[in-house]
């Protein structure tokens, strides 16, 4: 089933992920997470930075209870198909092999970038404005459940704060409709909306493992199922439809070829949106490597997304495998991960290496606290989307927006 990839041409909707499903749920937003943003509009506590927004959240709970309470109450909940030790076998595998579970993640997760309709929101929100920042902390953030996901866990409190954060986007950005560069690409559909919160999810999920597994990476079915039975439930709290929420992997795989039916626009990509991938690339590149290795690691990583995705996926970036420096990209890729996959597995003893990764991310932590504004102020997302100052990427974000806009129309 990971084995192989199915051609952009051969997916199709399957019941129950039929189209008018799928269409229903790119109208639909977050009901309780869009309740719980007017509530805090209405009590004037959508103030300072975003990433505070879920500690207002958890203090109001305590003293107005509410939609707060509610709120809180939905997150904590356990749904009757949770196992927790399910999840332990997918736990190991991402402590135990950090290099190759954020290389293949991520990698999967700018497919997302084949989404038209989502760049509005990138280019409007604060994540465009803080730019790499926000793709460092996505990576953080595919680390943290290795360290739990249960209630209390860091890792559930960084779900329910991306769900508040996707309601606050909304929220913001519904107040001036139509006015957003790349509106039209988004039509009557709700931001951040079911559909699109459910292909993300699933590029996490059976798309990160179906790129694993192709690099290489050897997976048992018990930590296969163990994966997808974790993202299960972190779709489940981030407010992600329980009926798109699969019971295995088989399901998932039949959702996931629905919804990139659904979502994917390859005919609207070009040079310009292989630019951006290219830029958000090396905005994540150590400073001190040099411009040479920047080129290689650079065509190794479009090399791995082409072959992820599907020269048929991504057919505007005018990238093919006849390229030999594509080809030979890919070899090298595929060799460093298979042999960073084999020495990981030889390691004995995953106590140490769990410890290892909790430092690592505390130290990544620390990092981002110094690079990411959280003092408050007047840093809203309100503010940002309408903030003169923009990040170098809003910019290219919007240049791709418009060409995809015009593309659209004809």
């Amino acid at each position: 089933m990971l084995g192989t990839r199915t051609k952009y041409e051969d997916l199709e909707y399957a019941d129950p992920y039929t189209k008018e499903c799928l269409d229903e749920k790119s109208r639909t937003g977050d009901p309780l997470a869009d309740r719980l943003l007017l509530q805090m509009s209405e009590d004037d506590l959508v103030v300072g930075a975003w990433r505070d927004l879920i500690d207002i959240v958890v203090k109001e709970a305590d003293t107005r209870g509410g939609v707060y309470q509610e709120f809180i109450d939905f997150s904590n909940s356990v749904p009757e198909w949770v196992n927790f030790e399910k999840m332990v076998p997918a736990q190991r595998v991402i402590f135990t092999r950090i290099p190759n579970t954020l290389y293949t993640g991520m990698l999967s997760f700018l497919g997302g970038a084949l989404i038209p309709s989502a760049f509005s929101v990138a280019a409007a929100s604060e994540f465009a404005n803080q730019g790499p920042p926000r793709l460092i902390e996505s990576g953080t953030f595919i680390l943290k459940p290795a360290l739990g996901v249960e209630p209390g866990s860091l890792a559930h409190y960084e779900l329910m704060r991306v769900r508040v954060i996707h309601a606050a986007i909304r929220f913001f950005m519904n107040q001036k409709r139509g006015e957003h560069v790349g509106d039209e690409l988004l039509g009557d559909d709700e931001y951040v909306n079911q559909s699109q919160m459910t292909y993300f999810m699933t590029g996490f999920s059976f798309l990160h493992l179906r790129t694993a597994t192709r690099m290489g990476i050897a997976l048992s079915d018990e930590q296969l199922e163990s994966h997808h039975h974790l993202w299960r439930y972190m779709g489940y709290v981030m407010g992600i439809d329980e009926d798109v929420l699969t019971e295995d992997l088989f399901e998932e795989q039949k959702l996931a070829h629905a919804v990139m039916k659904h979502e994917v626009r390859p005919e609207l990509t070009d040079h310009e949106f292989v630019t951006m991938i290219e830029t958000l690339l090396n905005e994540a590149f150590p400073k001190w490597k040099t411009a040479r290795s920047r080129e290689r690691e650079l065509m190794e990583m479009k090399a791995v997304i082409l072959y992820a995705l599907g020269e048929d996926f991504v057919g505007g970036w005018g990238l093919s495998f006849s390229d030999p420096d594509l080809r030979a990209g890919l070899r090298r890729a595929k060799l460093k991960v298979q042999t960073a996959d084999a020495i990981q597995r030889l390691k004995p003893v995953e106590l140490v290496q769990f410890e290892l990764v909790k430092q690592q991310f505390v130290r990544g932590r620390k990092k981002l606290l110094l690079s990411i504004d959280t003092t408050g102020g007047e840093d809203t997302l309100g503010e940002i989307s309408e903030s003169d100052e923009k990040h170098p990427m809003v910019k290219v974000f919007e240049t791709v927006i418009a060409k995809l806009e015009t593309a659209s129309a004809n």
